[in-house]
């Protein structure tokens, strides 16, 4: 089946002129997780003793019925706060062996920096503790995905400039969201398009922009699910650890092809663990036959990863 990658722009001109920038926001996140499994354990600071980093892109914007005082986000909201606290006495440590020439603190991929990301985690089982008491809070279900790092609550942004396009993403967002406008979300009830949720978004206006009705737009969350990719071969293409089930490719994402024995059936989907939205031929007619803007179809042959990022191009 023939799939496209969609690239979604977040700024018409450059990273300083983006349409949207993200707000502080009243809910916690998820923590990281760390796996012993994974990543080698060293000596950490409690009560995080087995922390480390497993990061996330995902959203889950369903979080804002519940209450400030609900059991769940209370106990969320403590972690975060034992979290920023550990780091906190860390970063204090940073400086005072910055000042006093400590080669280590300035590499990235040293001791002391290795010790700061494990101690923004917490164990995989925690980790997981904490999901699952989220998702019956919510009444999820099981397919709906909730990964370690997630956002919770509606989205809160500022608007830097008008107008916007039809679908537009916020530039280091939590999980970069999709903002879609009414003409992209009736084009996509009317090709009865599935596995995708929308979600209100509090908008405030930039100080240019003050005294100006805010955009018409909501959150698309795309929910469908690819698998694995067609052909990856477990060892050679990618791990999977019997732990916490994460997900590391060993192989460049361009040209992933998609297993119709893994795919659930949705006309916009992600891969495990792949943080690109792709669509099905069908839903990618239903969109450019709607006329929408700020959106391009890219083969999957111009994905592009490199020290990390991923990116879409010739």
């Amino acid at each position: 089946m023939e799939i496209f990658a969609l690239h979604v722009d977040c700024h018409p001109s450059g990273p300083d002129d983006l349409y949207f920038e993200r707000n502080n926001r009243p809910y916690p996140s998820l923590p990281h997780r760390y796996c012993p499994s994974c990543h080698p354990p060293q000596p950490l600071l409690p009560p995080f003793a087995e922390a480390g980093v497993i990061t996330s892109n995902s959203r889950v914007p369903e979080a804002e019925s519940l209450k400030l005082s609900h059991p769940v986000i209370r106990r969320l909201r403590k972690i975060e706060e034992e979290i920023g606290e550990a780091c906190a006495s860390l970063l204090d440590e940073y400086e005072q062996r910055r000042a006093a020439g400590d080669p280590d603190v300035e590499d990235s991929n040293g001791q002391f920096w290795q010790h700061f990301i494990r101690t923004r985690a917490v164990t995989p089982e925690l980790c997981d503790e904490l999901i699952t008491a989220l998702r019956q809070a919510l009444g999820l279900p099981d397919d709906r995905k909730i990964d370690p790092l997630s956002a919770l609550g509606h989205l809160h942004i500022t608007c830097n400039r008008l107008p916007v396009p039809d679908l537009v993403r916020v530039f280091y967002g939590d999980g970069e969201p999709l903002l879609a406008g009414r003409r992209t979300i009736q084009a996509l009830q009317e090709a009865a398009l599935s596995r995708y949720l929308v979600f209100p978004v509090r908008i405030t206006m930039c100080r240019k922009l003050r005294g100006q009705p805010p955009p018409e737009v909501q959150e698309l969350l795309v929910t469908g699910h690819g698998g694995i990719p067609r052909g990856y071969v477990a060892g050679k293409d990618y791990t999977e650890c019997p732990t916490c089930r994460e997900i590391t490719y060993l192989t460049p994402y361009a040209g992933v092809a998609l297993d119709e024995r893994q795919w659930d059936g949705a006309d916009l989907f992600r891969f495990t663990d792949i943080p690109i939205v792709f669509a099905t031929a069908r839903a990618r007619e239903a969109m450019e036959r709607a006329g929408l803007t700020g959106i391009t179809f890219r083969p999957p042959s111009q994905i592009h990863k490199h020290e990390g990022e991923i990116t879409l191009g010739e």
